[in-house]
Order: structure tokens, then sequence, then C-alpha cells
């Protein structure tokens, strides 16, 4: 009878554990999605620099999850798999908000690394140019009017953007 009751207790006890770690993913997850929700209303708004705090604000909550999913998430492993499917797909809603602020509004990023796809309208001595972004190629490149994906610094100047490219690949459509 005492070895059933040791047994029942240590069920006991890994379910709690399960729920635990479920419990906290499921807050992370919350947290994550009332950012996104917020986000929303400020893109509607075209409140570009409230949609960037956004970004920045779901990516530590991105990290946690990852931490405890991948660190004791395996105790409960249907809820592994499925935090795990959630995590990455609040890494593309990141990526994409991204994207959208950095079309709308490029100097939002002023001092960060980027990477982008670029289509350049013009050149003109050696810097592409589109719209209020002007990507500086390395000195060994020449920039064209095909698409690239940059990646580089940000630099607000004004009204205009200068991206100093640090990679450029071809667009791999």
């Amino acid at each position: 009878m005492d070895r059933l009751k040791t047994i029942l207790q240590m069920i006991a006890i890994i379910i709690s554990m399960m729920g635990i770690i479920t419990f906290s993913l499921f807050i992370l997850e919350e947290s994550f999605q009332t950012v996104m929700f917020g986000s929303w209303p400020a893109q509607d708004a075209k409140e570009w620099r409230l949609a960037k705090r956004a970004i920045e604000v779901q990516k530590p909550i991105i990290f946690a999850m990852k931490a405890v999913n991948w660190s004791v998430g395996w105790l409960q492993p249907l809820g592994f798999v499925a935090y795990n499917a959630y995590i990455r797909s609040a890494e593309f809603y990141n990526l994409g908000l991204s994207a959208k602020v950095f079309a709308y509004c490029p100097e939002c990023f002023d001092g960060e690394e980027v990477t982008f796809t670029f289509r350049p309208q013009r050149v003109e001595d050696g810097t592409a140019i589109a719209h209020q972004i002007r990507v500086e190629f390395p000195p060994e490149v020449s920039p064209t009017l095909a698409p690239v994906v940059i990646r580089g610094t940000v630099r607000a100047e004004g009204q205009a953007v200068r991206v100093t490219a640090i990679e450029i690949k071809a667009v791999s459509e």
C-alpha cells in the first residue's frame, strides 16, 4: 500500500510540474498576443514608432517562451510540440511586423542593423536609391537596379535614411 501511495504521489508531482510548465507558457503566449493586439491599432493609426515598440516588447517574450519550452517543456510532450509551433508563428509575426514598420518608417530603425529586400529606382555615385532610402554599397560591389536583399546599418538623415550595406544577396524568388 505504501508503494502505491508513493507511486501516486510521484504521478501527482509530475502532473503538477506539467501544469506549471504549460501554464507558464500559456501566460507568455497571452502576453505576446496582448502586445500583438496592441500593435494593430498602432498600425491602423500609422503610429509606426509605437508599432516598432511592439516589436521590441515581443522579442524577450519569444526568447522566454523558447527558454521555458526547450529547457523543461519536453516534460509535457504535446505542449512542447504545440508551443514550439506557436513560437515559430510568433517569430514570423515579429518579422512581418518589422518589415511593415521598416517599409513605412525606416527612420524608426536608426542605428540598428536590418535585413530587407531593396528595389532600387536609380543609382547615383555608387549609391542605390528608392524613395527616401539610400543604400551605400561596399566599394567592391557596383549597385544596379536589380532587387537585392540588403543587411546593413540604418542612419536617419533628416527626411532620408542611409543604409550602409554589410551584406548583399540576390533575391531568390
